[in-house]
């Protein structure tokens, strides 16, 4: 995230987010980062693919991590769906 939030390398950002969900593929947290990432590299499709991913594993999360992912994801959603093309 640090390449990502500090518009260093998003292509690196990108690289590494894909290493470290090989080692937790279910990760609510990087899934919706790397979405974040692939929307800013304007990979929207594979972005909408990862987020709605998050979003159906924040479902069988505890509530807290379930509602604030769910909202999260939600809204990038939306946010991607008006960019695709």
């Amino acid at each position: 995230m640090f390449y990502y939030e500090n518009n260093i390398d998003v292509n690196r950002a990108a690289e590494l987010m894909a290493k470290a969900l090989e080692k937790n593929p279910e990760h609510i947290g990087m899934l919706y980062r790397q979405a974040l990432i692939l929307k800013s590299k304007g990979d929207i499709n594979e972005a909408i693919l990862k987020a709605q991913l998050s979003y159906d594993f924040a479902q069988k999360a505890n509530p807290e991590l379930k509602a604030e992912y769910s909202r999260l994801n939600l809204v990038l959603l939306e946010d991607l769906k008006m960019k695709k093309p």
